[in-house]
């Protein structure tokens, strides 16, 4: 081997970490926070990288995905600053989910809609309260923003997206529960309940899912029992493997039941 082909395969060798570390690998950011003075106003939001077509992370066709949005309408909110860092003002937000209409969910995404382009928009009801919340679907309809119904079982991402565009390729997507009918009553049981896999790992985000009882079962129920429509059979398999999983309901006493637990 000559000199400058050594020195070629050398420099190969030592860039292969660098260009293939971030290979179909996806990020996932948990941007929450408690307001100073207001221990009771929690900000429940996570961000997401996907690798786009290509595989890997930090290329043109990468995508995003922001789950909820905190309590915070303001351009100056901690969810405003993280996603200035990542799209800049004006940027552009791929894929937008509300678990429910609670305003600590979905005031941030009021923001993001005043904020950036969003692409697509996904919950699973019409809600039928929430001024921001309206405010919000007027924001997202006055930018041309695609909705999506979405009820469980479908998948969001991944070869096998039966809604939407699908968030990436190699990331697949999956609603466990998502009630369905005319929403009331306590908002919390309606929360979306969406497992999300890439490679190896698998992340559980379920908004203020609550575990209900056993005379009166709510949302993690649903899944544990398979129960139509608002979960479906076998949908309790797909806790077995989950890897990383933001407690549903700030982990309050009203939700991650051990039966639920349990089953992870």
């Amino acid at each position: 081997m000559t000199r400058t082909a050594a020195l070629t395969v050398l420099a190969f060798l030592l860039n292969a970490p660098l260009a293939f570390a971030q290979s179909h690998y996806m990020r996932a950011y948990y941007v929450q926070w408690v307001a100073v003075g207001d221990s009771g106003k929690y900000g429940d939001a996570a961000y997401l990288e996907f690798p786009g077509p290509d595989g890997d992370l930090d290329t043109a066709d990468d995508t995003n995905l922001l789950v909820d949005g905190g309590g915070d309408t303001s351009s100056y909110s901690p969810l405003a600053k993280f996603l200035d860092g990542k799209i800049g003002a004006g940027g552009t937000i791929d894929h937008m989910l509300l678990s429910h209409t609670h305003d600590d969910h979905y005031n941030g995404l009021y923001m993001a809609s005043r904020r950036y382009r969003v692409l697509n928009y996904y919950e699973n009801v019409r809600w039928k309260s929430g001024t921001n919340y309206f405010s919000m679907i007027s924001e997202l309809q006055g930018q041309g923003t695609s909705f999506f119904s979405v009820t469980a079982s479908n998948y969001l991402s991944g070869p096998l997206t039966n809604v939407g565009p699908g968030w990436d390729p190699y990331v697949s997507a999956r609603v466990l529960a998502a009630k369905k009918g005319y929403p009331g009553g306590d908002e919390n049981v309606w929360s979306l309940i969406i497992r999300i896999d890439c490679g190896g790992s698998s992340f559980l985000f379920g908004g203020d899912a609550t575990s209900g009882g056993e005379y009166s079962p709510e949302t993690e129920e649903w899944i544990l029992d398979g129960t139509t429509p608002h979960s479906f059979p076998g949908a309790s398999s797909a806790l077995a493997l989950t890897d990383i999983f933001k407690a549903h309901h700030h982990c309050s006493a009203g939700s991650n039941s051990s039966p639920f637990l349990e089953r992870m």
